[in-house]
């Protein structure tokens, strides 16, 4: 019995120091990136400005820092290449028909090894700074290396600022220009200078041969610029819950309003800029694609047509989207389903996403919801579909809701929760 005693301690004691390392001082870097970007849509190629402010959270001191400069693997001879091709005098086994299958990246191949000097993809280091004092660095195909004429000390920031120039490389992995199976013109990923993760390993240098990898958790303002004469914006202004596509000078004026159908429209912009292409919906139709010429008032063309016949047997309820007042004074918004019989009841739903806009006139990311809804109002239930005071679309000051969260008495209080306000503004 003893025995079994000091073996139970014994154990409680190796979970006590499993436990002990197992949760180190966990922290983590953190970075803002501020970019200006112009794009030369003949050339492929870009010029940019990067402002990097870098947090050292470590309790280390860093000497060094270091970038990834991911299109420099787009070149003929890159380690890329060379493993790919290398990979491709693998045999794995037979093929049905007597083929060699290879082990090679099916995406990569040899392609790149047979581009043109226009094709290539790389990123020039222009210039560095680090506070404003020029710093030494030297670059390794897909790494860039900076010796720090400084230090970062544990628990400091700095603020690098870099110029450099880009060339978007030929479509061969998931990043580059021309897709031939999507025609898509530019898929820009891992297309800046991005700086490494520093972690309690310590910097993750890792050269661009056959994966990406992670980076450091940070906040990104870039402004990219394409046509100088003009910018191209998506608003909210003719109302919190529709999304239109704008035209607007540089040099000043009346913004264009290019988009003219109700509810949302995300646009893609052709390279010439004569023409987009737009997806929309409205509350009670899902996505369908759509083709105008960049002009106000052009009549869009609509190029698919996704709905079934049973979808369209039932007549889909088109939710007012109204507000009622908060006990602030607020207007909250909500969408509000109305039967043709009440019953008396209501439901209020509030959806999961905190920072999601759902009161709004597209189809819903909510849809099943949205169904449930519509069978609700059937019943004879009235539906108020809420959005919380911090959902997008409504602006900051509209979305200051931090005196509302910090104790479950404030939580239960909040005025976008207010239950006999949401009854009210529901007439039941």
């Amino acid at each position: 019995m003893l025995m079994k005693k000091y073996l139970i301690l014994m154990l409680c004691a190796l979970c006590l120091v499993l436990l002990a390392f197992a949760q180190p001082d966990r922290w983590q870097q953190r970075v803002k990136y501020s970019m200006n970007i112009d794009m030369n849509v003949q050339t492929n190629r870009f010029t940019g400005k990067q402002k990097l402010e870098y947090w050292n959270n470590s309790p280390d001191t860093l000497s060094k820092v270091f970038y990834h400069l991911y299109w420099n693997a787009f070149q003929p001879n890159s380690m890329m290449d060379n493993r790919s091709r290398r990979q491709g005098t693998i045999v794995l086994r037979q093929g049905r028909n007597g083929n060699d299958i290879v082990d090679w990246d099916q995406r990569v191949r040899d392609r790149i090894q047979n581009l043109k000097p226009e094709e290539y993809g790389y990123q020039k280091i222009l210039s560095l700074k680090m506070n404003g004092r020029p710093q030494t660095f030297k670059i390794e195909e897909t790494i860039l290396e900076v010796k720090l004429d400084k230090p970062i000390l544990p628990k400091s920031k700095v603020s690098f600022e870099m110029e450099f120039e880009s060339q978007v490389p030929l479509q061969i992995r998931r990043s580059g220009r021309d897709n031939p199976t999507t025609k898509v013109r530019y898929s820009m990923s891992q297309w800046y200078p991005k700086i490494c993760e520093y972690d309690y390993e310590g910097w993750h240098p890792t050269p661009y041969v056959a994966r990406e990898f992670y980076g450091v958790w940070g906040d990104f303002d870039v402004t990219i610029s394409i046509d100088k004469k003009y910018i191209y914006v998506m608003t909210n202004e003719v109302h919190p819950g529709e999304r239109n596509f704008y035209k607007l000078q540089v040099a000043g004026g009346k913004a264009e309003k290019l988009t003219s159908m109700t509810g949302a429209n995300e646009v893609s912009l052709s390279p010439d800029e004569k023409w987009i292409a737009f997806r929309n919906s409205y509350s009670n139709k899902p996505w369908e694609l759509y083709l105008q010429e960049t002009k106000p008032n052009s009549k869009p063309q609509q190029i698919t047509n996704s709905l079934t016949s049973e979808f369209k047997s039932y007549a889909w309820r088109d939710p007012e989207v109204t507000t009622f007042k908060a006990r602030d004074g607020a207007d909250v918004y909500i969408r509000l389903f109305k039967p043709s019989k009440p019953n008396g009841a209501a439901v209020v739903f509030v959806h999961g996403a905190g920072y999601l806009q759902n009161a709004h006139k597209w189809w819903s990311t909510y849809f099943r919801e949205y169904m449930f809804h519509n069978l609700l109002a059937d019943k004879g239930y009235t539906v108020i579909d809420m959005d919380y005071r911090a959902s997008a679309g409504y602006g900051r000051d509209a979305g200051d809701t931090r005196s509302w969260s910090r104790t479950p008495k404030a939580r239960s209080s909040r005025p976008d929760s207010d239950r006999e306000l949401a009854r009210t503004a529901a007439g039941v």
